[in-house]
């Protein structure tokens, strides 16, 4: 192989190997880039799942607490209750001891009871309604009107669960103005015993117990990590709230739940706590240190290319100069030589020609004399 393409052959490979280097160093880089994004990603998905599930807990303590003087209404045998109420023509007393535990919390305004719905709302008939003060069931003919649309819907319901194996002594359903109907089954027979209505003290409700819950689970600023609304997007109105002092707007929810009634919603806006700044400034600092050591190993990379790339340039500019050297040397020698073999085998006798030879020896010397030097 020639010199001179052994020596392109080695700068090929040379371009081709920093070629590879590069792209390699490059390709690291973007997977590098790409973990720390979605290391970055998996912690606020994360902590995001952490405050939906914030969020589930808080409706289950927002439900127990609506359901605490309820509960014993779902263990109670309607079958017995109708067979009291036929025999005797009035709830039992374990019906009236729980009708008097709700009427008598904060958290309900009134409990109304009727057996036929049908009397009462297509004629306009009389509701039996607790009377705190006397803990009896007393009739009231004037009631508000949308006592009868729950009492229509929970009738309307049950009556399509009533086909032979519901199971459940109640059904209960929620209307739009926040009143909770309860339909009394007897299991055996698959009939309704009758119906309980329980109103709401919504201004109780929200305050005492819905907020309260809210602040105690997410603070009142946002140094928490996240504000949290109750929603009725049936009134488009936010109910209740952890911190007042944040503003509502749709556009930064980012996290959406059920609420205990049907036309409510959570809706969360996630703040910047110190949790998701730190991930986001060491998702920051390691871009910065990664793009600080990409540089310095790049640069490394051609500083030693071109370091490379200059010795070779170096050794070739000396073959090169010894080449010439060597060229010019042999001139003067082959010159000296010819002259100092004819003087010596005696073919010049000629003093003129002696002197000529002379100065062409003389004139070579100072030739490669020159040069050494």
């Amino acid at each position: 192989m020639a010199p001179k393409t052994f020596i392109h052959s080695i700068s090929s490979r040379r371009w081709l190997l920093l070629g590879v280097g590069i792209a390699s160093i490059l390709g690291l880089t973007l997977m590098n880039v790409y973990s720390l994004w979605k290391i970055r990603e998996f912690s606020l998905e994360t902590s995001e799942d952490a405050k939906r599930g914030q969020l589930r807990e808080v409706r289950a303590q927002v439900s127990e607490r609506i359901y605490r003087d309820i509960k014993e209404l779902w263990q109670t045998d309607m079958g017995q209750v109708e067979a009291f109420m036929k025999e005797n023509g009035r709830l039992p007393d374990n019906m009236m001891n729980i009708i008097a535990t709700i009427a008598n919390d904060s958290l309900f305004s009134k409990v109304y009871f009727t057996k036929n719905v049908l009397p009462v709302c297509e004629s306009g008939g009389s509701l039996m309604a607790y009377n705190r003060l006397t803990q009896t069931l007393e009739w009231e003919n004037t009631y508000p009107g949308y006592i009868c649309d729950g009492l229509e819907l929970v009738r309307t319901k049950t009556k399509t669960l009533l086909t032979g194996d519901y199971r459940w002594y109640t059904k209960t359903e929620w209307d739009a103005n926040r009143t909770m109907n309860i339909a009394l089954v007897n299991t055996e027979q698959q009939t309704v015993v009758g119906y309980l209505t329980i109103v709401i003290n919504n201004d109780w409700f929200l305050d005492k117990v819905v907020t309260k819950i809210l602040v105690d689970n997410f603070g009142t600023d946002s140094r928490t990590g996240m504000t949290v609304y109750v929603r009725d997007w049936l009134r488009d109105e936010i109910v209740a709230t952890n911190n007042i002092n944040v503003p509502y707007d749709a556009s930064n929810v980012s996290i959406r739940e059920r609420f205990t009634f049907e036309n409510w919603q959570f809706q969360a806006i996630i703040n910047e706590n110190p949790t998701i700044v730190e991930a986001q400034h060491q998702f920051i600092a390691s871009l910065i240190v990664l793009g600080i050591a990409v540089v310095l190993l790049l640069s490394s990379i051609v500083i030693i290319f071109r370091t490379a790339m200059q010795e070779r340039e170096l050794s070739t500019r000396q073959a090169h100069f010894l080449a010439n050297v060597t060229h010019e040397l042999k001139t003067p020698l082959a010159v000296m030589q010819a002259a100092g073999e004819n003087l010596a085998d005696g073919r010049v006798v000629d003093s003129q020609r002696l002197k000529t030879y002379g100065r062409h020896i003389h004139e070579e010397a100072l030739r490669l004399s020159s040069m050494i030097e």
